[in-house]
């Protein structure tokens, strides 16, 4: 092991920093006699206490002060390990599975009122089988806390005047529920860390980001609750290192924390932007609206203007404007702004305003529908407080077949709860040879001159 070589200065002072093994038999011994020759002869010890530093095992650091500066009513400052003002001699710190409390004078074996060896958890080492744990005293605070020593003591480098432990608060286990179909919780992960971040919307993605929460297969996170009973809802990250920390004794009592979830079923997206509705777009995808959705310089998702959607939208009185779609193939069999609105889906508290749907291609499918909205509409599907305006357009090629129908706002299909008095049905420009009518119920006919 090398002597470091860096040299650091804090508070004016000079101080000699060095790792030395915790054991002196090795290959290199700490220079403590050359020190004390030189007046370095009062020395500080970090103890990483089961950590290692710089990824280094069984060492640790010691500071040595000249004697004449910390003495006679004088102090200093301590620099921690990691301290930026070490450079690139900083000592980081680290101990698999647990995170620093702090950097502590005292530190005494965990035992229990009766006197019972506890773990670091504070659970008897008889019932968990987990090394005892410590509990510490004195936490050093590096920004006001000075080293001082009497005068006229007789010092030695090599025996520090104080020692400072490292203390490990292990990580948390938080314990994952899902309720099921009979109200009851069933764990179905547990995650080691230190703070719980809560699933966050991204309004750049419209995706939910699951941070360090588990994710299920079908199924969207919905909320989390601290209780059985869902009514400590999680409305903001859990830092365990501020919550469940004793500083004072630099331990824990805390060895899980229960986190009882809710989900949506089936994947949910929340849109802000016209590309994020493209980009997330799924026949069977849920789609909360969180502001006017401008399609003006964006692209309608061919996959929902041809498919059978049996998702859910929830508009929230927001509007989706400016859409424009070309029906330019043969063989679909139903089309619109949506191919089918099918059976499960729900459309709510929505407003289309300024579409657009133009069949420039005859289906040649028997029994094909099209309507501004969608060619069909399931009866058991459920639209409520949506309203379309737009043009339904008649394209030079649009040849209807037998069965072949063409609504205002669907083909076919029921459209209760549907304002669509908005709704006008032109021909392409320059088509001359076609002429459309619309019937009362919404029917068109189209008409080859």
């Amino acid at each position: 092991m090398k002597k470091l070589i860096k040299i650091c200065v804090s508070a004016g002072l000079l101080i000699m920093a060095f790792l030395a093994a915790t054991s002196c038999s090795g290959n290199w011994d700490p220079p403590y006699e050359d020190l004390n020759k030189n007046g370095y002869n009062v020395s500080v010890k970090f103890d990483a206490n089961g950590g290692v530093f710089a990824g280094i095992n069984d060492v640790y650091i010691i500071d040595v002060f000249n004697s004449a500066d910390v003495t006679d009513g004088k102090g200093v400052y301590l620099l921690s390990p990691d301290d930026p003002l070490r450079a690139e001699g900083a000592f980081s710190i680290s101990r698999n599975g647990y995170f620093l409390a702090g950097w502590y004078t005292t530190r005494e074996a965990r035992v229990n009122d009766k006197g019972e060896a506890l773990d670091d958890y504070g659970v008897p080492v008889s019932q968990s089988g987990r090394p005892q744990g410590y509990t510490y005293g004195g936490k050093w605070d590096f920004e006001n806390s000075t080293l001082s020593v009497e005068s006229g003591a007789v010092f030695d480098s090599a025996t520090p005047v104080q020692t400072l432990y490292a203390a490990w608060i292990p990580y948390f286990n938080y314990e994952f529920y899902v309720e099921n179909e009979k109200g009851e919780f069933e764990l179905v992960d547990t995650e080691a860390t230190i703070n719980l971040e809560i699933p966050q919307w991204s309004e750049k993605t419209g995706k939910l980001d699951s941070k360090s929460f588990p994710e299920r297969d079908g199924y969207t996170f919905d909320s989390a609750y601290l209780d059985k009973s869902k009514s400590e809802l999680l409305t903001e990250n859990i830092n365990g290192a501020d919550k469940y920390v004793d500083y004072e004794t630099g331990t824990t009592s805390t060895e899980k924390v229960c986190v009882y979830t809710t989900w949506l079923e089936g994947s949910w997206f929340k849109i802000y932007t016209a590309d994020q509705m493209s980009a997330n777009s799924r026949l069977d995808g849920n789609y909360i609206l969180c502001a006017d959705i401008d399609f003006s310089e964006s692209v309608w998702s061919p996959t929902l203007a041809k498919g059978k959607f049996t998702g859910k939208i929830y508009g929230n009185g927001y509007t989706i404007s400016n859409v424009n779609v070309v029906q330019g193939d043969n063989s679909q069999l139903f089309g619109g702004l949506f191919g089918s609105v099918d059976s499960g889906a729900v459309i709510d508290n929505v407003k289309f305003e300024n579409i657009s749907y133009e069949i420039s291609a005859g289906s040649r499918m028997q029994g094909a529908t099209f309507g501004l909205l969608a060619g069909t509409i399931a009866s058991d599907a459920v639209l409520t407080d949506v309203t379309v305006s737009g043009k339904l357009i008649i394209g030079a090629n649009c040849y209807p077949q037998e069965g072949y129908v063409i609504g205002l706002l669907c083909g076919s299909g029921t459209f209760a709860g549907v304002d669509s008095t908005n709704i006008s049905c032109t021909v392409a420009e320059g088509v001359e040879n076609i002429t459309v009518t619309t019937e009362e119920n919404g029917t068109v006919t189209v008409v080859f001159n």
